[in-house]
């Protein structure tokens, strides 16, 4: 099964600059990921998301999503989910996985 993780608390607060994302079980023939990020607690902020190439690291490089991607910002801890969708040389949707977190991670 496709899965992706992400430290939440690695993430760059109102940062351009995506989070790194571990992947595991990549689908074989993937050469793309799509990433997104939607806010829960504003859905009608757009974060966008953008494209990172497959290394074959199983490691989506902090910074690597080009595109339109714009990071938390949230004046009090929102919840977020980062979708990642992994893609052959023509497009094809080969697996999908999400990431669900709270940033800023609250400290105890």
């Amino acid at each position: 099964m496709f899965v992706a993780k992400i430290d939440f608390a690695s993430i760059e607060r109102c940062s351009e600059k995506s989070p790194e994302i571990v992947v595991q079980n990549v689908p074989n023939e993937t050469v793309l990921f799509e990433v997104s990020l939607q806010d829960y607690d504003a859905p009608g902020y757009r974060h966008g998301g953008g494209k990172a190439a497959n290394d074959g690291t199983g490691i989506i490089k902090q910074g690597s999503v080009k595109g339109n991607y714009e990071g938390p910002c949230p004046p009090f801890p929102h919840r977020y989910n980062f979708t990642i969708t992994a893609r052959d040389a023509g497009g094809k949707k080969l697996g999908e996985t999400e990431v669900k977190g709270t940033y800023p991670v609250p400290t105890r």
